[in-house]
């Protein structure tokens, strides 16, 4: 006698889809408010930095430690504002690519990106000297910066070509910050709506 032969039966998984608009939308609105909302406190550094305010707080006895710790939890706690805003946004409309397993990543991801943005936008204020061209160029350069690598890593994914949109997702992440909370909703929303991803075990099959 032979052994049996089991044979079992998968769904092709296509590595392309259509294009989600509803989606696609959904996360560029939300990342780009994210994003842009840490503008403002790079703003205010090059504002402190040009009024002198820094230099009277360091003769009143603050040191650089305290300066920018001081700093960095007061924006921190009013860009928690925002995150949890978008979060509760997110999850009272129950959009398909943000609801059941993919809410707690999409809350990590939110955690995580603050206070590196936070930061970059820190260092980001002393290329600028002058308060008014840190409000004119800074929201812009943070925007293009953010929604760049998302259209071509989107673009990328949606034809097809995973393999090259991860790269150039994984590259982007590296060097580019205000674009990381866009590539981790879009993947959280690509892995959550595959075919292969299983709701009940939260992974992919």
């Amino acid at each position: 006698d032979y052994p049996p032969v089991v044979v079992s039966n998968h769904p092709f998984v296509a590595d392309s889809r259509p294009f989600d608009v509803v989606s696609w939308i959904a996360i560029m609105i939300l990342g780009m408010a994210l994003s842009t909302q840490a503008g403002t406190f790079g703003i205010v550094i090059v504002k402190e930095r040009e009024t002198k305010v820094k230099h009277q707080l360091w003769v009143s006895g603050v040191t650089s430690t305290m300066y920018w710790i001081g700093h960095f939890l007061v924006d921190f706690c009013l860009y928690a504002i925002v995150g949890l805003a978008i979060f509760i946004v997110t999850a009272a409309f129950n959009l398909e690519a943000f609801n059941g397993p993919a809410l707690l990543p999409l809350l990590i991801s939110i955690l995580v990106y603050m206070p590196n943005m936070i930061l970059c936008c820190y260092a980001t204020s002393f290329i600028f000297d002058k308060t008014d061209s840190a409000q004119s160029t800074m929201p812009t350069l943070i925007s293009v910066a953010a929604i760049l690598p998302y259209y071509v890593v989107g673009g990328l994914a949606f034809a097809g070509q995973g393999s090259t949109a991860k790269i150039i997702h994984y590259i982007a992440c590296i060097v580019d910050p205000p674009y990381t909370i866009l590539g981790a909703m879009f993947y959280i929303f690509w892995i959550s709506t595959s075919p292969a991803f299983d709701p009940s075990k939260g992974e992919a099959t």
